[in-house]
């Protein structure tokens, strides 16, 4: 099937294999030639230390630091790719150096005043805005992105320079166990939520916001106690939506990322 090619997205919770060693064994056994993820996924890859031979790694999602990407870049010895990337278009740019070129042919880039829509000439510093994109249910038109650069163009290839994108967001759970953003993605799905906002304080207590026109906060406070455990979790349901120009922050922290 497709001369043996194909995408395999693993969890590497240890409670979802019948054995710890099971994760190890099934990625060696496969031995991907491409690794994607975010530098969670990665850091829990890390931890396993499997012996697998990649001949690149792709983080997205998330902003990867120096750091992290040096350890790959020593465990694996293969090129580590950080792409900056949109969950509304997918990737968009690449990281070089301490700038991020484009990659997307499909996707028009322009830098915005912050507070205005006026478009800022190439050099000045604003709110990314994106129009375009391949996917017929979300046409982007000036959508703005809430990360901030500058943009430059050299030989008709648009650079992204000083970008401010998403950071890691650390959460953690009452064993102080490193806990994925993902996972309150995932178990939010469900709800009929417009928007909504999580906050953790450096005492573990949890601070959920949401919009929506259901009761649903008691559920949602079960949700999060089978993620995070016995933490304290105070939880605000609103009526009204977000307005329409500002862009809700997901997930925040006190802890550094």
């Amino acid at each position: 099937y497709l001369n043996g090619a194909g995408i395999l997205k693993i969890n590497l919770n240890p409670s979802e294999w019948k054995s710890v060693s099971d994760r190890i064994n099934y990625l060696e056994k496969y031995n991907p030639e491409i690794l994607t993820g975010d530098p969670f996924t990665f850091m829990a890859l890390l931890s396993l230390q499997p012996n697998i031979t990649p001949k690149s790694i792709v983080s997205s999602a998330m902003k990867l630091s120096d750091g992290m990407r040096k350890e790959l870049e020593a465990y694996f010895k293969v090129p580590v790719l950080d792409i900056y990337s949109l969950t509304e278009c997918r990737m968009v740019a690449v990281a070089e150096g301490n700038r991020h070129r484009a990659i997307r042919p499909d996707l028009y880039l322009e830098v915005f005043d912050p507070d205005n829509d006026k478009v800022l000439p190439n050099g000045e510093r604003g709110e990314l805005v994106i129009t375009g994109g391949n996917n017929p249910f979300l046409p982007l038109i000036r959508y703005r992105t809430g990360d901030f650069c500058s943009l430059v163009v050299e030989n008709g290839v648009p650079y992204l320079e000083n970008l401010e994108a998403r950071k890691l967001i650390s959460f953690y759970s009452s064993q102080l166990v490193l806990i994925n953003t993902i996972d309150v993605s995932r178990a939010m799905i469900k709800y009929a939520l417009v928007g909504f906002k999580l906050h953790q304080k450096l005492d573990l207590t949890l601070e959920f916001t949401g919009w929506s026109n259901d009761n649903i906060a008691d559920h949602i406070r079960d949700d999060l106690h089978i993620i995070f455990g016995a933490l304290s979790i105070s939880i605000t349901m609103n009526k009204i939506a977000p307005v329409a120009a500002e862009k809700v922050v997901t997930y925040s922290s006190d802890f550094p990322s």
